[in-house]
């Protein structure tokens, strides 16, 4: 039996079924722009923990 929209129409069914999964889609978006920020500032941070060592590497190899 096909699906059948919040009206009783069967041709609304795909759009009901998009509207509902708008928000889920918003929210993975959301998370994946949080986890490419959380990327990006590990890598600086890294970037800066690496350049410490070096340093440090540096100044003992003196």
């Amino acid at each position: 039996m096909p699906s059948l929209g919040s009206d009783g129409d069967p041709k609304y069914a795909n759009l009901d079924e998009r509207e509902s999964a708008r928000p889920s889609r918003a929210k993975k978006q959301q998370k994946l722009d949080e986890l490419l920020a959380e990327i990006s500032r590990l890598q600086n941070e890294n970037n800066t923990i690496m350049k410490k060592i070096d340093g440090a590497l540096t100044s003992c190899i003196r």
